[in-house]
């Protein structure tokens, strides 16, 4: 874009404009983070919107020099989708997506041009979510899109100097619209992110700085200079490490956040009925975007939910018609410790380190390792789908390690057979973990450490998982002989390695039996995984024959929830 009459939005300019947004974004998320009380007052409003972006300026730089203006804001959608962290992120990245559909063969965007674009961005961004709110980002969106239409006449620069004011003045009213801004004496955190944006067009359009701002649109101060080296030290920092056993039976119930991608884009009657079943466990927040391309996955569902109960009975909806393809979960509440980005957008920005993806063969499995900050996939062992999902990961994070944890004997073999397939480049980028069973993984994901390097992370987890050895106790199915002896439907079988190994009428010395057999070799960690089907009583049962028998041994609970197995085990 260039000053005076004749200023004009060309690829050149929208490179220029996603970079000066990330600068403006990197400056004042802290600002950003600390204004942010709608829709949870969980302090990162201004981080997710800078890794989201970071992620989209990203897509762009590895554009070639010659992309048109269309291919450049489809990279930024598509790598703000990509990348997106939080309900504010993923409304970002329709919005990018919405311009990016409104300039499709337009090679320089003038002032008609850019009044659709907003207004497309806008109508996009409000239609993305289930229950839009004024006095939001979305306020915003709407304000700036109304006022580049009404000066769509005038010349370029004139209407970005109403579209700046249009914006400002609409943020400056957010407190008016919602109750809980102005008890609290603060604009809207989204609304001032969106703001960053449209200064940085102002900058880009203009050629100049823009206005100071006063009362509560005053930022912290922002240095001059706009140069913004990308992968020097723009590097968010690496995250702290947090328990991966989050879903400790007993533990206190916080808010989750929860972006899920489904296999089906639901139409707008099957979206309602969602959003209503949803609504009823107490969901809020829900952003739904179309993945484009879809790969494995037709929707990205953004939600906050009060707690893990919930939670689970929102992932049973949202995989009752089509499966879940990825999962990603974060606890809410200001000053919360941060796990994987993957927690909180898609495989999130993904920068912090290396990304841990692990699979799951039921979705409830998937919510113990989403929680535990890995990217979960649900997985059925019998589909062949597993390369298919490692393609997809390496397209789409082609300058991030990825560590994948198999966790099921058919999908380790399957990785390992793919990986073989691809090129030696491939191999320095994506690290198996063989971990053969879900407790391996849950052991292997306790050591993980965001800061480490890939490569030696990779090595300390296969560490983990193979000093881990496990076992199941599940109701058999079937009524026939196996290596413990007879089974009758109904029977309690303890397994290992998958074979049977004990069989038995009454569950707790089945339990009990397979504790012992796994403890033989010693063992100063028992991890029990208790299933949607078993007894309450059992896990005192157990704890109290384990403090008889085997005193030393250190007891982890957690609540899988799954359906095939009463109880998963795992003795380190």
């Amino acid at each position: 874009m260039s000053t005076g009459s004749r200023a004009e939005l060309s690829a050149r300019a929208a490179r220029a404009w996603s970079r000066r947004s990330l600068a403006n974004l990197r400056d004042e998320r802290s600002a950003i983070d600390d204004i942010n009380v709608f829709p949870v007052a969980d302090g990162d409003t201004g981080t997710n919107l800078y890794f989201t972006l970071l992620s989209a300026h990203r897509a762009v730089e590895r554009l070639p020099h010659e992309a048109a203006l269309h291919e450049v804001l489809s990279a930024m959608a598509r790598g703000a989708l990509r990348g997106a962290r939080g309900n504010s992120g993923l409304i970002l990245s329709v919005a990018l997506q919405g311009c990016a559909d409104a300039w499709e063969g337009i090679a320089v965007a003038d002032a008609g041009a850019l009044a659709s674009a907003l207004e497309l961005a806008a109508a996009r961004a409000r239609r993305a979510v289930a229950a839009p709110v004024d006095g939001t980002m979305l306020s915003i969106m709407d304000a700036i899109a109304r006022e580049a239409r009404a000066r769509a006449g005038a010349g370029l620069e004139e209407q970005i100097h109403a579209v700046h004011r249009a914006a400002r003045d609409a943020l400056a009213r957010t407190p008016e619209q919602l109750s809980v801004l102005s008890a609290s004496g603060v604009v809207d955190a989204g609304g001032m992110g969106v703001l960053e944006l449209v200064d940085a067009l102002y900058v880009i359009g203009t050629g100049t700085m823009p206005p100071a701002r006063t009362g509560l649109l005053q930022p912290v101060s922002r240095p001059e200079p706009l140069p913004l080296q990308v992968g020097s030290g723009d590097e968010p920092p690496a995250a702290t490490a947090r328990a991966p056993m989050a879903g400790a039976a007993g533990e206190g119930q916080t808010a989750l956040e929860i972006v899920a991608d489904l296999m089906a884009m639901p139409d707008e009657d099957a979206y309602r009925a969602l959003r209503e079943r949803l609504g009823a466990l107490g969901a809020d927040s829900l952003v739904l975007s179309p993945l484009s391309p879809p790969a494995l996955g037709a929707a990205r569902l953004h939600l906050h939910l009060p707690g893990e109960a919930p939670a689970r009975q929102a992932l049973a909806i949202l995989a009752a018609p089509a499966p879940l393809t990825a999962l990603r979960m974060e606890r809410l509440g200001r000053g919360r410790e941060h796990g994987l980005p993957g927690a909180a957008g898609a495989a999130g920005s993904g920068e912090e380190g290396p990304l841990v993806v692990a699979f799951a063969k039921e979705t409830s499995l998937a919510m113990l390792f989403a929680l535990g900050g890995a990217l979960a996939i649900p997985l059925d062992p019998a589909a062949d789908t597993v390369p298919a999902h490692l393609d997809a990961l390496l397209a789409e994070h082609p300058e991030r390690p990825l560590i994948v944890l198999p966790n099921h004997r058919a999908a380790l073999q399957r990785a390992r057979t793919h990986l073989r397939s691809l090129p030696r480049t491939a191999h320095a980028h994506l690290h198996l973990v063989r971990s053969r069973a879900a407790v391996q993984g849950l052991s292997a994901l306790a050591v993980h450490d965001p800061a480490a390097e890939a490569a030696d992370l990779a090595e300390d987890m296969t560490e983990t998982a193979a000093a881990t050895r496990t076992g199941a106790v599940r109701r058999a199915t079937y009524a026939g002989s196996s290596p413990a002896g007879e089974v009758a439907i109904g029977d309690y079988l303890a397994r290992i390695d998958g074979r049977t190994r004990l069989v038995s009428d009454r569950l707790l010395p089945v339990a009990r039996g397979l504790l012992d057999r796994l403890l033989g070799a010693g063992g100063e960690l028992i991890t029990l995984v208790t299933g949607a089907e078993l007894p309450p009583g059992v896990v005192p049962e157990l704890r109290s024959w384990l403090a008889q028998h085997h005193p030393e041994t250190e007891i982890s609970v957690l609540d899988g929830h799954q359906s095939a197995d009463l109880l998963l085990v795992g003795v380190e």
